[in-house]
């Protein structure tokens, strides 16, 4: 199962909602495992204990506006609370779904991440279009 959200972006494509799990990005001096811990008290209520984490994929992408971003998808194996909306200015609910039968609307990059996790496999590129390189997963 993977919990994602149906969150509104900002912007011209303020009307599209994504689906996508809690995200963020990295606040000055924090690492990528207190800064999942962060954005997942922050959006869904849950506290993560940080060692329990686990990197299961990594996705190197880049945005329809051409911003390149590192996409890292964490397991947690310990957590306290429940999940909420915490955010409900910025997302509409949350809710879980099959991994293997995500919504149509799912974000592309986590679409992928929860693809790669689900096939056991970890890393992937997409959007880059660099000649010689293809899209998709990649063997790590």
């Amino acid at each position: 199962m993977a919990g994602v959200s149906d969150s509104a972006p900002s912007g011209p494509d303020s009307r599209r909602r994504l689906v996508q799990p809690p995200f963020g990005k990295l606040e000055a001096g924090e690492d990528a495992a207190a800064a999942l811990c962060r954005e997942a008290r922050e959006e869904v209520g849950l506290r993560l204990d940080p060692a329990s984490l686990t990197l299961v994929s990594t996705v190197h992408f880049r945005n329809e506006h051409g911003e390149g971003r590192l996409g890292l998808f964490f397991l947690p194996q310990r957590w306290d609370g429940e999940p909420v909306n915490a955010e409900p200015h910025k997302c509409s609910r949350i809710a879980w779904f099959p991994m293997g039968a995500l919504p149509d609307n799912t974000y592309p990059y986590t679409r992928l991440g929860v693809e790669l996790y689900a096939t056991s496999r970890n890393f992937a590129v997409h959007g880059w279009n660099i000649t010689g390189s293809q899209s998709g997963p990649a063997d790590g």
